[in-house]
């Protein structure tokens, strides 16, 4: 799997729904590109909210 076929993940370390994401794909060392996104910035919000309208993490996005 290329670097642009892997999936993207949307997260911050500190949303437990992220970190139990990002355990499963590290134990089933499942390739995937991080995106570590500030909720706190208006432009990342912003971002996170045209792949994901609800503006909840994480979002695991398809490539």
């Amino acid at each position: 799997m290329t670097e642009t076929e892997q999936p993207t993940l949307h997260y911050h370390p500190f949303a437990s729904f992220c970190q139990k994401v990002l355990i499963a794909l590290y134990e089933k060392a499942v390739p995937f590109r991080p995106n570590l996104v500030d909720l706190g910035d208006p432009e990342e919000r912003a971002a996170l909210q045209r792949i994901w309208p609800f503006g909840k993490f994480p979002v695991l996005e398809d490539a």
